[in-house]
């Protein structure tokens, strides 16, 4: 697993982007979520595509991607799509 300083560092970089500069379009969409959107909808919408899918996700994919590598090796041209 990652040092936690280097995991994710892109998307951290383009998030602290848009959190510096209030007058960049993303800014002011972020900050509308809390007034426009209902509270428990906005939980839930954080915790599925924040939580789940970005976090936990990334850490399952680290995980898997030798597993992955070892069943699919890149030079392998008769993979499962290659039938068709």
């Amino acid at each position: 697993m990652p040092k936690p300083e280097l995991a994710m560092a892109s998307q951290r970089r383009a998030i602290r982007s848009v959190i510096e500069k209030p007058d960049n379009n993303w800014y002011r969409l972020m900050t509308s979520l809390w007034p426009d959107i209902d509270p428990d909808v906005r939980k839930t919408v954080f915790e599925n595509f924040i939580v789940h899918s970005a976090v936990i996700g990334y850490h399952r994919q680290n995980k898997n991607k030798e597993k992955i590598r070892l069943q699919y090796p890149v030079g392998d041209t008769d993979g499962p799509q290659s039938a068709f």
